[in-house]
């Protein structure tokens, strides 16, 4: 069992750092550019992660990063965006989303 165990642990966290790399790159607000830590980004990394073994789906996993964007990071206008950005956000995030939803993880 302990075998099992470490195999799951070791696919978590090549999982997590995956994702990790794609949320960091995505950089939602544009924190890693500006010298943030690497694990900035790492609650919306776990929903994420989470949300794809779950097998939540896409609309799911939008709703779910909106409602952390606007709880966890205090952006509670975030849906108030100028339309041409709400739809380069949406594109980016659904592009991050295909991303990760790989048969690998």
């Amino acid at each position: 069992m302990d075998k099992q165990k470490t195999i799951l642990k070791n696919k978590f966290k090549y999982d997590f750092n995956l994702v990790q790399i794609f949320v960091n790159k995505f950089d939602f607000f544009g924190f890693i550019q500006s010298g943030a830590p690497i694990d900035e980004y790492n609650s919306l990394t776990n929903l994420l992660l989470s949300s794809i073994y779950a097998q939540k789906s896409k609309e799911e996993i939008i709703a779910m990063i909106f409602h952390e964007i606007q709880e966890y990071f205090g952006f509670a206008n975030f849906k108030i965006l100028e339309e041409s950005e709400k739809i380069n956000f949406d594109n980016e995030l659904e592009l991050l989303i295909e991303k990760i939803h790989t048969p690998n993880i």
